[in-house]
């Protein structure tokens, strides 16, 4: 039986809970122990003894840094991770993130470059965050928007498409928060609420029928997955060149040009809600992701 020792303390804990008892369920052998990414850790110390190998699923590492280190223990037979290897070629200048890109061949589109990473390191989406509960809604009573944590590069790209529609209203909701869910920041003395409470978002999103997902350190986000799951139509920048997002049918982010943008959504909507759910179920899903797990260490042999 695996052992997964799982913390609400990582806030897409129910989700990789979900996942890995899917895995089990597809034959899945090896306990699984589960840590928070650190360039020093100590997490041999979590590990008893006794246990002469194991699965390792490595939670957080926005900066998407290598994890090898992690194989200097012998007892390490795969690596599950969130976040894809790149590199930062910002990484001189403190607090700045900047990854190369290059143009899929297939869909014209630019995808953030992954660097190659060993057979028994496998990255998988991140999932929602704990108690996330959206209701599949293709009939949706909102034009959707963007509520989420204030960054200045969010509030930026947000003036741009507002700006974009000139004279014209918004037809999209926007809303800033001090912190979100778990992360809670009390800030009573902002202009803008001190957090956004999970149920409150799980309603937002399942009427939303668009989702701006902006990024924030990372270019992957909870956001996308999780507008996924409510069925929304997916407006996003750049995304990394991974195995998850192949087939995801997301419009590009043109802030300076969404008039175009929003009207290609007002009139494929409909086949881009539906293609995006049945996106979900088939790469990013508990169900998907576990038997992706439980194949990948079955090819290991492990």
């Amino acid at each position: 039986m695996s052992f997964y020792p799982s913390s609400l303390a990582n806030v897409n804990n129910q989700y990789l809970t979900y996942v890995f008892c899917v895995a089990e369920t597809q034959g899945l052998r090896l306990p699984v122990y589960q840590i928070d990414y650190t360039p020093e850790s100590d997490y041999k110390n979590l590990v008893p003894n006794s246990v002469k190998e194991y699965i390792l699923m490595i939670c957080g590492n926005e900066n998407h840094e290598s994890v090898d280190f992690y194989l200097n223990d012998p007892r390490v037979k795969m690596i599950v991770k969130n976040y894809p290897r790149m590199i930062n070629c910002a990484a001189d200048v403190p607090g700045a993130y900047e990854y190369n890109v290059k143009r899929d061949t297939t869909t014209g589109r630019q995808r953030f470059v992954i660097e190659r990473e060993k057979e028994n390191i496998l990255t998988i989406p991140l999932g929602s965050c704990n108690n996330y509960n959206p209701l599949l809604n293709y009939n949706k009573n909102s034009p959707g928007g963007f509520v989420g944590q204030w960054t200045q590069f969010r509030q930026e790209k947000v003036e741009k498409i507002i700006n974009s529609f000139g004279s014209d209203i918004c037809p999209y909701d926007w809303a800033f928060y001090k912190g979100f869910g778990p992360f809670v920041q009390s800030d009573t003395s902002s202009d803008w609420s001190s957090s956004l409470d999970t149920q409150t978002y799980s309603n937002f999103m399942s009427k939303s029928e668009v989702a701006f997902v902006l990024s924030g350190q990372s270019p992957e986000t909870y956001r996308l997955f999780e507008a996924a799951m409510a069925g929304c139509i997916i407006v996003h920048d750049n995304l990394p060149d991974i195995w998850y997002y192949k087939e995801l049918p997301y419009v590009p982010l043109q802030p300076e040009s969404f008039i175009a943008v929003h009207d290609y959504i007002q009139a494929n909507k409909k086949d881009l809600k539906s293609h995006t759910a049945s996106w979900y179920q088939r790469f990013a899903s508990p169900v998907a992701v576990g038997k992706k797990i439980a194949q990948t260490a079955k090819h290991l042999g492990i």
